[in-house]
């Protein structure tokens, strides 16, 4: 199966190529009418974007986005906002003018029509460049007309402009620029007790180096449902746990992966989980996606990560043993934020549940 991975990220790289020579340079623009309008001016006349296009406004973007092109807009609607804590236009106005500004233009494919019959075939992390300058990881099922881009879906797509094209996306891709996993952990309060596990059990240093890391980090009130705080972990006599069992279970080292990475492989022949070793152990962990609807209106599923760790079964031959499990269900989604924070040596994704307790971990 590594094999298979391997190669599906070969692949992209090759379709990159292909992509780079599908440039629209001589495509020939239609002029607005009333019913083709450029970018910013077909984002301000949409109510559905109406915090997307007061961000535009607010930052000075939308002479850029209402220029000849061409230009692909990955646009956010108001729900996506919400989703962020922002639902009015001024809070809008109250956020960091120059980080929105990079934000929304990490949105903007530059110099670019990308339509999604663009991308020919299966692909895995393909990149295109934004007007911010750094590039997006796109990855596809053709067959099923599923499109990522750096995890967040396409939910209405190719939406014809003047000066290009617009796609929607079902939440904000979040790119933390200059930041590490480290860094970003470290930013982020609900992490505070898992972030102190890694520095007491001498987990904590190498997420500042080169990675890719993808981490599956545990919340405060994943640990508070087990009883489990500060004090807890600053009590540990550390020689008598296993700390990879314990708070390395929760990290995969060389791995780059967005949620919707494991339904691409699944979708593509891989196997429905992926497994990862614990360093110099025999236990391992599982990462896996379910399928749920995010939105009673939604007319497609999103894939929701799920995590588990297993050890070897008691006798030769015998089936492996699970350790814990965080599943997800409908009846309590958790929000699309959580997931996929892409970081410079690579991926956080929060979660909501432990896979492993102290008494699984003790020596």
């Amino acid at each position: 199966m590594f094999k298979y991975l391997k190669s599906l990220k070969i692949c992209a790289a090759v379709f990159l190529m292909l992509l780079s020579s599908c440039r629209h340079d001589n495509l020939l623009v239609p002029k607005p009418n009333e019913h083709i309008r450029p970018a910013a001016d077909f984002i301000k006349n949409n109510y559905d974007f109406r915090l997307f296009y007061a961000a535009l406004e607010y930052t000075g973007l939308t002479g850029d986005l209402n220029a000849p092109g061409p230009v692909t807009v990955l646009a956010v609607p108001d729900n996506g906002w919400y989703a962020m804590g922002v639902s009015t236009v001024s809070q809008v106005y109250s956020l960091n003018k120059d980080s929105l500004r990079h934000a929304l233009q990490y949105h903007v494919i530059k110099d670019r029509r990308w339509i999604t019959t663009d991308f020919a075939t299966n692909g895995v992390d393909v990149r295109l460049e934004t007007m911010a300058g750094e590039s997006v990881y796109v990855s596809a099922v053709t067959s099923g007309k599923d499109y990522f881009f750096d995890g967040a879906r396409i939910v209405r797509s190719d939406i014809r402009l003047a000066n290009g094209v617009l796609q929607v996306l079902n939440k904000f891709m979040q790119y933390h620029k200059e930041r590490s996993v480290q860094g970003y952990l470290s930013s982020q309060p609900q992490f505070s007790i898992f972030v102190n596990g890694l520095k007491k059990f001498g987990l904590w240093d190498e997420l500042a180096m080169k990675g890719p890391f993808t981490i599956f980090a545990p919340d405060n009130d994943a640990y508070d449902l087990q009883g489990i705080d500060a004090e807890t972990i600053n009590s540990m006599d550390i020689s008598a746990y296993n700390a990879q069992r314990l708070f390395g279970c929760y990290i995969v080292p060389q791995s780059h992966f967005f949620v919707s990475d494991q339904y691409v492989f699944k979708s593509l022949g891989a196997e429905y989980e992926y497994p990862s070793l614990l360093k110099d152990d025999n236990w391992y962990i599982q990462f896996a996606t379910s399928l749920l609807s995010s939105n009673p209106s939604d007319r497609f599923f999103t894939p929701y990560p799920e995590l588990s760790l297993w050890k070897p079964g008691p006798n030769p031959g015998s089936l492996p043993v699970r350790i814990g499990y965080v599943p997800q269900s409908s009846a309590m989604l958790k929000p699309l934020v959580w997931y996929d924070h892409l970081c410079e040596n690579g991926i956080v994704h929060r979660l909501h549940g432990l896979i492993s307790v102290p008494a699984d971990a003790i020596k």
